[in-house]
């Protein structure tokens, strides 16, 4: 069963529901996303609610390129990445990870 999925809906509630949203990576293809032109005000509920988002990571495209120049007009340049130049982990879940990370 195929679905088209609204994005701007998901960031929504997760600007809503997890303040402390440090990682968020979301991957479509260009046939099941959808949305409008207020993406926008979603963008910016995410980036002002979401303070501690260090990573945000979407594939290429256009709402990737208002995303990053909504953060970048924000001067918070560094954590929009797109999913070809990034490649992601759940290492830093682990409950050792700072150990891990200077080893």
């Amino acid at each position: 069963m195929a679905r088209r999925i609204h994005v701007d809906q998901i960031l929504d509630s997760c600007a809503m529901h997890c303040p402390d949203l440090q990682r968020l990576e979301i991957q479509w293809d260009s046939e099941t996303v959808r949305y409008s032109e207020n993406s926008s005000k979603f963008i910016d509920h995410l980036r002002i609610k979401c303070p501690k988002l260090l990573s945000f990571v979407l594939p290429d495209g256009p709402y990737y390129e208002g995303t990053k120049s909504n953060f970048e007009r924000a001067e918070r340049s560094t954590v929009v990445r797109t999913t070809n130049m990034y490649k992601t982990s759940i290492i830093s879940a682990l409950h050792f990870y700072n150990e891990l990370r200077f080893n």
